[in-house]
């Protein structure tokens, strides 16, 4: 039980952590390249729960 619960865990840990790469990266490239890149504020919002997301499962983890 406790692995398969690690499993799922760590699986969403993975696409969080990609999902929020991707985010960020794309704000970034955007700025370097001098055509910023204006997010909607669902955008923000999704971005800012993921990363809670993530933080809650690494506290979780203890990773």
């Amino acid at each position: 039980m406790l692995l398969d619960s690690l499993k799922i865990d760590i699986t969403e840990m993975i696409d969080l952590a990609q999902r929020i790469e991707n985010y960020d990266a794309t704000l970034a490239a955007s700025q370097t390249l001098g055509k910023q890149i204006e997010p909607a504020d669902a955008a923000h919002v999704e971005r800012r729960h993921r990363g809670e997301r993530l933080a809650e499962l690494r506290v979780k983890w203890g990773v």
